[in-house]
């Protein structure tokens, strides 16, 4: 999956279009359980390599290269259940931070997705974005 800088950050419709793009592309890939970045950063320091930057509500996230395609299936399974404008809610992470993203109407957390709040742009952070 193409990398998304802060600068050139994209709506979360087009991550949607673009998750469900690497799906297809992938369904070959020979590798187990592929990831959204380069095969290069498999064993890495994948937990802190933003790949994906979105923007939304005035907030801006940032989806993580290690995201595998088991993730992205559990995660397009609450967009095709709750559509494109499916509710992002942040959350405290395992650190006890507020940071991490929960999804859909019932605050769903999908842990191994790891999309999480770079910068509020606005004060509204604690709700659904």
């Amino acid at each position: 999956m193409e990398k998304v800088l802060r600068k050139a950050a994209i709506s979360k419709r087009e991550l949607h279009r673009r998750l469900r793009q690497f799906i297809i592309d992938s369904a070959a890939d020979d590798a187990a359980d592929p990831i959204i970045g380069p095969r290069e950063l498999v064993g890495g320091n994948l937990g802190v390599t933003p790949w994906v930057h979105v923007i939304q509500a005035g907030c801006l996230f940032c989806l993580h290269a290690d995201v595998r395609r088991s993730a992205v299936v559990q995660y397009l399974k609450l967009v095709d259940r709750f559509g494109d404008d499916l509710a992002w809610t942040v959350v405290r992470n395992q650190r006890g931070r507020e940071n991490a993203v929960a999804y859909g109407p019932e605050a769903e957390r999908v842990t191994p997705f790891y999309n999480y709040l770079v910068k509020p742009l606005d004060v509204s952070t604690s709700a659904s974005v």
